[in-house]
């Protein structure tokens, strides 16, 4: 007497394990759960929660360290909002899913372990609050914003595609005394307007001399990348990376290196 559009209340176990109903969206190893939070709570340090069930999913807290992966097509991780998107303090793996962010400022993961990302497709804009790794990922930059700030935290791009007006990673934090690593290896920027450099370093805050260390290697852009310019405070080392808000007086924390050439 099932109907359509109603949701059961019948339960079924056959020898401990529930077997009905069947609208199971996660699983880890042989065990399913019928919402990603359910997964996420029953999940160990290590495990791997697969989404087996196209769809848009919310990103609960995540306590412990696991990896997310979509294990089909379509799984989408909805992190729109404003502020924390969840809190992730040991670090996280998401794998093969697509994230969208939305444009609000300073949105992204209360972290202090690193999060991982492989071969997932991220919309929109988000900060970095700790060390991050990317590989094989897609960036799609809403508008002619950019797609991240990396404003916390040591941050790894491997292989990566990024597509957007031109502007895609601002190097930016508000005082900060750390000194972050920024690193793109083998990685495609594909900007549809001229003379925007796809790093933009922030030299300064105020009168505070920031420190980041920006390494580029065996990366390509297609036309539409400045050349190398100075400009009063700005200062384009290559189509690739600007450093900007130069002051005069301030020595520059600031190294950039270009296919292992400082």
């Amino acid at each position: 007497d099932r109907k359509e559009g109603i949701v059961t209340g019948i339960e079924v176990y056959l020898n401990d394990v529930k077997v009905y109903p069947v609208n199971y969206v996660a699983q880890i190893g042989e065990n399913k759960y019928e919402t990603l939070a359910d997964a996420v709570a029953a999940a160990q340090a290590g495990d791997t929660i697969e989404i087996i069930k196209a769809g848009t999913y919310k990103i609960p807290n995540l306590p412990k360290n696991v990896t997310i992966k979509g294990a089909v097509d379509e799984v989408v991780l909805d992190c729109t909002g404003s502020g924390s998107i969840a809190s992730v303090p040991n670090g996280a793996t998401f794998e093969n899913v697509t994230m969208n962010f939305g444009t609000s400022n300073y949105h992204g993961f209360q972290h202090a372990g690193t999060i991982n990302m492989k071969d997932c497709e991220l919309n929109g804009l988000f900060f970095s609050y700790g060390d991050m790794n990317f590989t094989e990922c897609t960036f799609n930059a809403p508008g002619s914003d950019y797609s991240m700030w990396a404003y916390a935290g040591n941050l790894n791009y491997t292989d990566c595609v990024f597509n957007g007006a031109g502007k895609f990673v601002n190097v930016y934090n508000e005082g900060n005394a750390n000194t972050y690593t920024i690193t793109a290896t083998g990685c495609t920027f594909n900007s549809t307007k001229v003379n925007k450099a796809a790093f933009n370093v922030k030299e300064t805050c105020n009168s505070t001399a920031l420190k980041y260390k920006v390494v580029i290697s065996d990366c390509t852009t297609n036309e539409n990348f400045p050349a190398a310019k100075e400009d009063g405070a700005l200062l384009v080392i290559d189509p690739l990376v600007q450093v900007d808000d130069r002051k005069e007086g301030i020595v520059t924390g600031i190294e950039v290196y270009l296919n292992d050439v400082k």
